[in-house]
């Protein structure tokens, strides 16, 4: 009996040491703002606060107020991605052959997404007053894609490639 109860008791203590130590590595999702109102690179740390680069399971809010460019020249996962705030032109873009995978993209007033090159998977909200412009001629990958417009989506050049399962739907 001394014996069961002393095995029990190690793996109780063993499991909970492991259970605490596994924790120790759960980073919980952050919610972080882009404060540079000069614009710059989507992945310097001090552009946002707090100084962390977004990662998958945050969410993103280029909703500062003013006039700038959040330039995305790495590959990026986000939770959440708001463009847009009160006043000015929030824009961001991706302009460089890398992707921006995010459950919910909402590009409000005054939020330009500028699509130049790359893959852009989630589901995308255009609001009134918001843009989505596919620019050059370089072809995007939209796979997966889902975009609600309320706003404007414009198409100026290139291809729009698709072709994945959910398919690609654009509703007006």
């Amino acid at each position: 009996m001394r014996t069961n109860a002393i095995l029990r008791a190690g793996c109780w203590i063993t499991g909970t040491f492991l259970w605490l130590q596994l924790d120790v590595f759960h980073v919980p999702a952050a919610t972080l703002t882009w404060t540079n109102t000069l614009g710059g690179e989507w992945n310097t740390a001090a552009n946002w606060s707090p100084n962390t680069v977004p990662g998958a399971g945050d969410t993103a809010n280029i909703t500062t107020a003013g006039t700038y460019t959040v330039n995305l020249s790495v590959d990026a996962s986000v939770a959440a991605l708001n463009l847009g705030a009160a006043s000015g032109k929030q824009t961001l873009g991706l302009a460089v052959a890398k992707s921006l995978n995010a459950t919910s993209v909402v590009i409000g007033p005054n939020g330009i997404f500028n699509m130049s090159a790359g893959t852009l998977t989630g589901k995308v909200t255009v609001q009134s007053g918001g843009v989505l412009n596919f620019l050059t001629s370089a072809n995007k990958n939209v796979y997966s894609l889902v975009i609600d417009n309320q706003g404007t989506v414009n198409h100026v050049a290139g291809s729009l490639i698709g072709g994945s399962t959910p398919a690609t739907i654009i509703t007006n």
